[in-house]
């Protein structure tokens, strides 16, 4: 197949290299293990998305997601920030910073660290930040550039973090002060809808872990092992009681997002807000994007009134009786499937073996080695929903593309580790993502033979034909 470059539409290259001490720049190599064994648990060294690696796979086109680590979070797992330091393999300075520190000023400082390290200082390499298609287009003209769309992941990064009477402390457990939660309002979406404007953000993840009286997030059950030391931070959506979705100032930020042309990312959002955002989306006629995502099977979380079905917590037993994929509302269900499609916008698929995948299907790839079917479920399951809802199977692919969150706390599928694995370079037969893809495709091609595509055609649309054709409608 045609070697081009890749795209990938959520990706952290500066989630390492800003936090961790063991590396000082995002073209440096996050992590030089190979070995099955040392990348299967869950750290923060198994994904791996440094520039220089990214450029070396021809991962050419990214959204970087820029994200402070939620200081509500870190202080609910643990009181050492010695233990902590080393679960992160963060400096403790650092870490004392991040829990004391309002989480805009880490986040500034996380992105002037971008810009002094946008260029590779051993070649002639660079990071170029691109604020439209025509930028994208240049930028990807020149073989030694990697094309940046900066994204945030949660508002929380932007001064919109959870507070109650307990959080955050005055001062923290050895006396030193703890800056207050920054009081949220109009003016402040304002200020910082601005500020992210004026530095070229592509998109906003509207909400993470934790509430940040904007929005409500699923209670997923990845902080299970957290929950062992210490409570919940999940707990913070009890303060909503009973009420699902955007507030006040919810609605306020997309829109305000909407109108700078900015575009909300409904990764971490449940059902109820979910749904909420495409219907401002059709209001402001803007396509939406679920950055990092996989599918749950199911058809809808939402009753007729638009509340949650479920409203409580997801649980490890409910992706261990499903049978392909996992059933969290962290993940997208059929009616969000048809919602992001019909908005014209985009769905990127994780790599995270936990959220791509059942307990059963995870077994099966690790008997069989057949990692890039799990993945493959998912473009079949949009396929097949998208045409069952009554869209074209011509374009019933457009909307998938890859959205990795390599350098995220993930764990990967052990066939892609990092973002080399995307690409089978030429007399290369070693199995890779756009191979193996290509081979399903082949394998499955009366499946998708409504589509008029031949396999190829249908590889590069998920690789980076979809994302170019976004930019080049809605990147103005």
């Amino acid at each position: 197949m045609n070697q081009d470059y890749y795209a990938d539409i959520h990706v952290h290259c500066t989630m390492k290299s800003f936090y961790v001490k063991q590396i000082k720049h995002p073209w440096e190599a996050h992590d030089t293990t190979r070995s099955l064994k040392e990348r299967s648990g869950r750290t923060m060294r198994l994904a791996q998305s440094d520039y220089g690696r990214l450029h070396n796979a021809g991962v050419r086109l990214v959204s970087h997601a820029f994200i402070v680590p939620e200081r509500y979070v870190l202080n609910k797992i643990i009181t050492a920030p010695n233990v902590l330091g080393r679960m992160m393999r963060m400096t403790v300075p650092l870490l004392r910073r991040v829990l004391a520190t309002k989480p805009f000023k880490i986040f500034q400082e996380e992105l002037q660290f971008f810009y002094d390290h946008q260029e590779d200082k051993n070649s002639d390499r660079r990071a170029v930040v691109v604020r439209n298609f025509a930028e994208v287009r240049a930028a990807l003209a020149d073989p030694n550039v990697v094309a940046v769309l900066p994204a945030v992941e949660g508002a929380h990064n932007l001064g919109f973090e959870y507070c109650d009477g307990k959080f955050p402390e005055a001062k923290d457990r050895f006396g030193r002060p703890v800056e207050a939660a920054e009081p949220v309002d109009e003016k402040l979406v304002d200020e910082r809808v601005a500020f992210i404007k004026r530095h070229g953000f592509f998109m906003l993840t509207l909400n993470h872990f934790v509430y940040n009286r904007l929005a409500s997030m699923p209670k997923a059950v990845e902080l299970t092992g957290w929950k062992k030391i210490a409570g919940n931070p999940l707990e913070t959506l009890d303060k909503m009681g009973d009420y699902r979705g955007l507030t006040y100032l919810g609605v306020y930020m997309v829109e305000k997002c909407f109108e700078n042309n900015i575009f909300i990312d409904v990764k971490h959002c449940d059902a109820v807000t979910r749904r909420q955002i495409y219907a401002l989306a059709r209001k402001h006629r803007k396509p939406v994007i679920a950055s990092h995502v996989a599918v749950s099977g199911k058809p809808t979380n939402l009753n007729g009134d638009f509340s949650l079905l479920n409203k409580l917590e997801d649980r490890t037993q409910d992706r261990a009786v499903a049978e392909k994929f996992n059933p969290w509302d962290i993940n997208l269900h059929d009616d969000d499937i048809v919602a992001i499609h019909a908005s014209g916008g985009l769905m990127g698929l994780i790599m995270d073996v936990r959220v791509l995948s059942s307990a059963a299907a995870e077994k099966q790839a690790r008997k069989t080695g057949k990692w890039v079917e799990i993945i493959f479920n998912h473009i079949e399951h949009i396929y097949k929903t998208l045409v069952e809802a009554g869209f074209s199977p011509t374009n019933a692919l457009d909307s998938i593309c890859l959205g990795s969150d390599f350098d995220g706390i993930i764990d990967p599928i052990d066939l892609i580790p990092t973002a080399e694995e995307y690409r089978c370079k030429p007399g290369e037969n070693t199995r890779r993502l756009d191979n193996e893809l290509l081979r399903l495709f082949t394998e499955r091609r009366a499946f998708f033979a409504d589509t008029g595509l031949d396999p190829e055609a249908m590889t590069r649309k998920i690789l980076r034909e979809n994302v170019w054709r976004f930019l080049e409608k809605n990147f103005v």
